[in-house]
């Protein structure tokens, strides 16, 4: 139940969090991946035609 003075969710800037995994990659799986992604880093309206 919340009240007229209820202010939603708060930022919890301070809050623990946990590390993201990650997996070493070599250089042709980094090269898949700028190929794969580049249609998203350059904006295209339509990156998945």
């Amino acid at each position: 139940m919340t009240g007229h003075d209820d202010q939603g969710p708060v930022s919890r800037r301070r809050a623990d969090t946990v590390a993201p995994d990650r997996w070493p990659l070599d250089d042709d799986e980094r090269l898949l991946l700028v190929v794969l992604g580049q249609r998203y880093l350059l904006y295209e309206e339509e990156p998945r035609r």
